[in-house]
């Protein structure tokens, strides 16, 4: 008696092949959306598309932070962050307020995302000059 295990394998293997969720590269934000997503979230901030927005500042600001010494660290940990402390962290021009919000630090941003250009900008570019342009530590120098 033949066995139909071969026969039996193949399909299953025929069938995985076939309904298999197709591979896709990863689309990069342009600015134009970033603008688009942050024009949703200021309309309606729980909205999927202002989701993106909030997302992709806030991992931006997160990478930021991570980039920090030892400092944010202690912050962090709730400990004091030492003479600036009135900052959440201060690093590529950004200085945080401890005080403000991260709800308040996003839509500021989300404004001025929306407000910018999207000519020569990548959607980071625009992130970092609306934070630079709204907490920027040249701000405070008076």
């Amino acid at each position: 008696m033949k066995t139909r295990a071969p026969l039996h394998a193949f399909l299953v293997l025929l069938v995985a092949a076939l309904t298999a969720p197709s591979a896709h590269a990863i689309d990069w934000i342009r600015t134009r959306d970033l603008q688009s997503f942050c024009e949703a979230f200021l309309v309606k901030a729980d909205s999927p598309s202002g989701r993106v927005c909030i997302s992709y500042i806030q991992g931006f600001l997160d990478g930021l932070k991570s980039t920090e010494d030892d400092r944010f660290q202690r912050i962090a940990a709730g400990e004091p962050a030492g003479e600036d402390s009135d900052y959440t962290f201060t690093l590529a021009g950004v200085c945080l307020p401890r005080d403000t919000g991260i709800n308040r630090i996003l839509r500021v941003a989300a404004r001025a995302i929306v407000a910018g250009s999207t000519e020569a900008h990548d959607p980071e570019h625009s992130v970092i000059t609306a934070l630079r342009e709204n907490y920027g530590c040249e701000q405070d120098s008076s």
